[in-house]
């Protein structure tokens, strides 16, 4: 019923699409590196506070922001579960933990 996530990957990773961001959120996916930070480079709670700020842009430019709502609640949720200052890719955790991956 599709392709297998590994299969997946390694669509992505050699796709024209794979640049540096792209490949660096696999990598902090696939390693979990960001567990071993004590000090975060992007704490969720910051991109909770610029999710906002696109959101309220969004919303006063009259643009559909549906993904970034979408994103919003995900960080919410998890800054609420006590990630706000942990690394952003600490949402993948809570993700699994709640089993919505």
């Amino acid at each position: 019923n599709g392709l297998e996530v590994e299969q997946l990957r390694e669509v992505i990773m050699t796709a024209s699409g794979a640049g540096p961001s792209v490949l660096g959120v696999a990598h902090q996916h696939r390693t979990r590196r960001y567990r071993e930070s004590t000090t975060p480079n992007a704490a969720l709670r910051i991109v909770v506070k610029d999710l906002e700020l696109a959101v309220e842009l969004g919303h006063q430019s009259g643009l559909p922001v549906r993904c970034a709502e979408a994103a919003l609640a995900s960080f919410r949720e998890a800054a609420a579960a006590g990630l706000g200052e942990a690394e952003m890719f600490a949402l993948l955790d809570h993700l699994e933990a709640a089993q919505l991956t």
